[in-house]
């Protein structure tokens, strides 16, 4: 009975074993030539600024150490790329992000993200942002062209006019009276903070009939300790 007992144990202890190496190595990524590169997903930018933007997107390392980076530039040439940044290792996608600076108010960037592991480099699809404008200092001014006056009477005239906000927070209001002294102002209203053109007005009453009165539009935007104020280079009068 003892010969038994000294065949039978190491055979039992040598297929435990087995059965454990077996375990540990049947789900190993693959990391270098015949592995499967990095999966990639170029998310859309957030904190989109006038001269910044955070860069997005999702990585799956597929198990492998992997490292990511963002291409940017005004067209699909790119030109510029973000440091390259560790992804991890995981079997997952996850969430990366590189900020930006110095981009061009008012412009428009094409972004894509990039991985790379032992295993290759994936490219992901291309995304445009357009950066906002600049609304502070050394920002556009509004502009602006005073109009003709509507609907004129003997007490009152709609006084008329285009704005364009330049992308930033606008209002604008009409100076008027009986010489270019003005004197008098409408209610301040807001033009929007679009790119264009828009056509701006104000009624009046309580004039005096017979009587030639002069006007001109103004508009002003930017943050209240930087406004930028613009008056109509030529006045009408009616």
């Amino acid at each position: 009975m003892k010969a038994l007992r000294a065949v039978v144990l190491p055979v039992l202890l040598t297929a435990a074993f087995a059965v454990v190496v077996g375990q540990a190595t049947a789900g190993a990524a693959t990391c270098g030539a015949g592995g499967t590169p990095p999966g990639v997903s170029t998310g859309s930018p957030a904190a989109i600024g006038a001269t910044g933007a955070t860069l997005r997107g999702d990585v799956n390392p597929r198990g492998c150490p992997t490292t990511y980076q963002f291409e940017f530039g005004t067209d699909t040439n790119y030109g510029l790329m973000t440091t390259a940044r560790g992804a991890g290792t995981g079997a997952g996608g996850v969430t990366v992000t590189s900020a930006v600076t110095g981009l061009a108010p008012r412009t428009v960037y094409q972004v894509r993200l990039m991985a790379t592991s032992a295993s290759g480099t994936t490219v992901g699809d291309d995304v445009a942002f357009t950066t906002a404008a600049n609304c502070g200092a050394g920002g556009p001014a509004p502009t602006v062209t005073t109009e003709s006056p509507q609907r004129v009477s003997d007490k009152g005239a709609t006084l008329q006019g285009v704005v364009d906000p330049h992308g930033c927070p606008t209002t604008y209001h009409f100076e008027f009276g009986t010489s270019t002294a003005y004197g008098l102002l409408t209610t301040t209203h807001s033009a929007g903070a679009g790119v264009g053109g828009v056509t701006v007005s104000s009624g009046i009453s309580g004039l005096a009939a017979g009587t030639v009165y002069h006007y001109r539009l103004v508009a002003t935007s930017g943050r209240p300790s930087l406004l930028a104020m613009v008056i109509a280079p030529s006045a009408h009068s009616f």
